[in-house]
Parts: C-alpha cells; sequence; structure tokens
C-alpha cells in the first residue's frame, strides 16, 4: 500500500509566487508518475492526477474539508525537468491536522486502485468516491467511537474478515450490522460490564430463512490501550487482497463517525477486555417484545438485561449456526 502520509512528510514547503499562483511542492506516487502528492503554501495536502485531454466539462467539487478542480492547466518541474499538463487537483482544505492526515491515507486506498494512465472515467469515479467519503464527514455522527470499535473488534476476530466486511452494512437504516446470505449479525457494546443493550423490534425478529446473532462486547476506554485508528489500519492488513473493501472499510469508518472522526480516531480502548468478552446469543430467542403492535405505532425500541442468560463462544454458535461457521470458524 502507498504511503502518502510518509510522501507527503518528505515535501518541503513550496516557494511563493508572485502573481498569486496556486503553487505545490510536488512528488509522483510511487510507480506512478501521472499521479502526484502536493503541499501548499498553507501546509495543506493535494492529489494532482496528469489528465488525458477530454472535451467535456467537469464541474468543480467543493466541499466543507475538499476541493476538486478538473482540467487545470498546470506546469509540473520534477528532476530539473518541467512539463506542461493538464490536471485534476484534489485540495484538502481542513484546517484540523488529524482530517489533513486522514485525507492522505483515503486518498492513497482510492487512487492506488486507478491503473497507470487510468482513463477519465476511472479518475472521475475515483474522485466520487473521494468527494462522497468527505461529504459524510460534514454529517452528525450515527454511531459512537465505542459501538464503531466494538464492530470492528469482531470483524478483526472473524477467520473470515473479507466475506464479513462484505456483510458490514452501507447506510444507518438497515436492521443489522452484518447481513450477507443466511448471516444477521448485530454488535452491541457496553462500557459498564454489563449485557443490557437496546434492540429494535426487527432486530429481534430476524427474517424467516436467516440465522440472526448477537454479539455483545465490553467496550472501556483505556489510555493505554488500542487507538481506534490503529484498529482501523489493522482490518486493511486483513483485506489487501481487496482494496474495493478497504474504500468501504473507509466509507463505514466516515458514515458513522461524521464530523466527529478527526477527535475520536485517537480514542483508546482496552482491546484485550473486548476480544476477552466477546459473546453470542440467539437473537430469535431473546426477551424481547415480538407480537403484533397497534398500526399507529412504529419504530419499537426497548432495552434487555442478558446477564442471566446462557451465552455461546464463536466456537459453540458456529457449531449450530451454518452461516455463522463459515466467517468465524472457517
Amino acid at each position: 500500500m502507498i504511503d502518502l502520509e510518509h510522501l507527503y512528510n518528505t515535501l518541503p514547503l513550496p516557494p511563493h509566487s508572485a502573481d498569486n499562483e496556486r503553487v505545490f511542492s510536488i512528488a509522483p506516487f510511487p510507480g506512478r508518475p501521472d499521479q502526484l502528492i502536493g503541499r501548499t503554501l498553507d501546509d495543506r495536502p493535494a492529489i494532482l492526477i496528469e489528465m488525458v485531454p477530454d472535451k467535456r466539462v467537469h464541474a468543480p467539487i467543493l466541499l466543507q474539508h475538499l476541493r476538486v478542480t478538473f482540467n487545470v492547466r498546470c506546469r509540473f518541474s520534477l528532476n530539473n525537468k518541467s512539463q506542461d499538463v493538464l490536471a485534476t487537483v484534489i485540495e484538502c482544505l481542513a484546517e484540523d491536522r488529524e482530517l489533513r492526515r486522514y485525507f492522505l491515507i483515503v486518498a492513497a486506498r482510492i487512487f492506488e486502485q486507478l491503473e497507470l494512465q487510468a482513463s477519465t472515467d476511472q479518475i472521475v469515479a475515483a474522485i466520487d468516491a473521494l468527494a462522497s467519503l468527505f461529504q459524510r464527514l460534514s454529517h452528525p455522527s450515527i454511531k459512537g467511537p465505542q459501538g464503531l470499535f466494538g464492530e470492528l473488534i469482531v470483524i478483526d476476530l472473524a477467520t473470515n474478515p473479507i466475506r464479513l466486511m462484505e456483510a458490514w452494512r452501507a447506510d444507518q437504516f438497515e436492521h443489522f450490522d452484518f447481513a450477507l446470505n443466511r448471516l444477521r449479525l448485530e454488535v452491541k457494546t457496553s462500557s459498564l460490564r454489563q449485557r443490557r443493550h437496546q434492540f429494535s423490534m426487527e432486530q429481534c425478529i430476524p427474517p424467516e430463512g436467516t440465522e440472526g446473532i448477537l454479539g455483545s462486547v465490553f467496550v472501556e476506554r483505556s489510555g493505554g490501550g488500542l487507538a481506534l485508528d490503529e484498529l482501523i489500519l489493522r482490518i486493511e492488513k486483513h483485506l489487501t487482497a481487496r482494496p474495493d473493501l478497504v474504500v468501504k472499510l473507509h466509507s463505514v469508518v466516515a458514515g458513522s463517525l461524521g464530523a466527529t472522526l478527526p477527535q475520536v480516531l485517537a480514542h483508546r480502548f482496552d482491546e484485550h477486555l473486548a476480544r476477552a468478552s466477546v459473546v453470542f446469543y440467539d437473537l430469535a430467542t431473546i426477551p424481547a417484545i415480538r407480537g403484533p403492535v397497534p398500526n399507529e405505532v412504529s419504530d419499537v425500541r426497548f432495552t434487555v438485561e442478558l446477564g442471566a442468560m446462557a451465552a455461546m463462544s464463536a466456537r459453540v454458535a458456529g457449531q449450530y449456526y451454518d452461516s455463522f461457521r463459515q466467517v468465524f470458524l472457517a
């Protein structure tokens, strides 16, 4: 994987321009001379991609933390040689240093998937993916770092993390955190070491023909624990054969944390407690409201105390649920 953060840190600040032109210090991506990392005068990162001339007009993109300008006439000076090219310039506008670092990480993951001398359509699709991800960072969070850490720990525990990543939720409106073929897996966390969790009625009535499983995890803050961003990078290493899932990983993280992402990526949690505490329950058998409710009633949610119920380890759950075994015991 390309380490854009390291490459960026080797760049000096560019010289001042007398005519107010945008000036960048640049260096090519390793093995990709048409893709360059840039550093602006105000120490913000940018990606510059050489484009094939295209008569189509692409509207610029301007978000809170991102600006994309297409078909920009640029002069690249590398190795004492100057070259005039047509390029797309993708600039990170974030003031927050942690968000700039995140830009470098996700931009590397998205653009390293491009072919050498990629077509305009391929470049535009990659830029749209980056813009969509950064657009999520301007929205409120839909899940806190504790819940996200619990889901990532479960992915890390899987013997087939690629399959579990394929099953991971695409948006906030899905009833289960993971859904693939017959598997429906919901992960709940607790910072109080109590198996006391909130559910929607739909989560406790898995669709007919599916296997609904609850994963319960104790997640506590710990100053010497594992940082959320460290766990994310660990999950990345499970996905080297599937760069598309690396992009999905960062997309779900951004969608979950929203505008809080720069502040919470450094939050640390007790990894050993989390891993040791993971147990599973059959969602169809836990105490719940399942009966008919009046037509006028919707969005039924309730809290269930599971402390007195017999829980299952991953090995035991795999003996009873085939779809679970394929992911956790394969």
